[in-house]
């Protein structure tokens, strides 16, 4: 090969390459950020904040899945311990965090959600957040 195609076979390559990439894990927003989330779109995430550390859970999503059920998954395999108060529909309690001028809030794709936990369902890509934060009622 002619020395001075290969920069032009090299160039093509690259921006074959890139075209390649952006538009085979192209989604609605398309590009890279497609590529860097690929893993969450198949997945739900469960972070639990308890102010001084967090705790994260990935896990596949089920049917009708709940918050309540991914956090009794997560307990599953884990040595995370919770208390679900049914009559007040609310966490009462995370690994010792208890309601004792906190709560437990609920925080779903960055917004705070006020429904109970085992009323909120969840899908492939969703982030969910417990926060243990001061009660400001």
């Amino acid at each position: 090969m002619n020395k001075f195609y290969l920069p032009i076979v090299i160039v093509v390559f690259v921006i074959a390459s890139a075209l390649i990439i952006y538009y085979g894990f192209a989604d609605d927003n398309g590009g890279l950020d497609s590529v860097l989330n690929y893993q969450n779109k198949q997945n739900a995430s469960l972070t639990i904040d308890f102010g001084d550390k967090q705790r994260m859970f990935v896990g596949d999503v089920i049917e009708n899945m709940t918050i309540l059920d991914a956090l009794e998954l997560s307990s599953e395999s884990s040595d995370l311990k919770y208390n679900f108060d049914q009559k007040i529909n609310n966490l009462a309690m995370i690994d010792g965090f208890s309601n004792n001028g906190s709560v437990w809030n609920i925080y779903m794709n960055g917004l705070l959600v006020e429904e109970s936990p085992d009323a909120i369902k969840i899908k492939a890509g969703d982030a969910v957040e417990l926060k243990f934060e001061q009660n400001l009622q």
